[in-house]
């Protein structure tokens, strides 16, 4: 999350940044001719509940859900703040049982299990329980 807030203070920029990455996977990472589905990983560490960018994430799902339909399979939400995992708690039971399944809300203590659930140790970096070491450079393009 905090990469997604440094790329620049406009809302539209960092869409717009985002968006050129999705469309990056698409056309180098994705088989032509089959649905894939993305599982996303959004780590809210060292965000307090002020910092997180509401409307930018709001803007951002909305822009998203229009683009890129269908998509998303699963999106783990990692250290997120204890009020944060409330109010989750809270509007989940609003939801359609098949949109509460695609959002998951992670502790620490949990992520090692619920990330084995989704994608092999080997790849998932130490400090998500798997046993690659942390990417802090050169990350763009995915290296697959």
């Amino acid at each position: 999350m905090k990469k997604f807030m440094e790329i620049s203070p406009d809302l539209e920029e960092r869409a717009k940044v985002t968006y050129m990455l999705f469309e990056w996977v698409l056309n180098n990472m994705m088989l032509p001719g089959h649905v894939e589905s993305w599982l996303s990983i959004m780590d809210f560490e060292g965000i307090g509940l002020a910092d997180i960018p509401v409307s930018a994430l709001k803007n951002f799902v909305a822009s998203s859900q229009r683009n890129f339909r269908g998509r998303m399979y699963r999106n783990i939400m990692l250290n997120t703040h204890w009020l944060v995992q409330g109010l989750w708690a809270t509007i989940k039971g609003w939801l359609d049982p098949f949109v509460q399944q695609k959002i998951i809300m992670c502790s620490e203590e949990d992520m090692k299990s619920t990330m084995s659930q989704y994608i092999d140790l080997k790849d998932v970096e130490e400090q998500y329980g798997g046993s690659k070491p942390r990417i802090t450079a050169n990350f763009y393009p995915p290296k697959y």
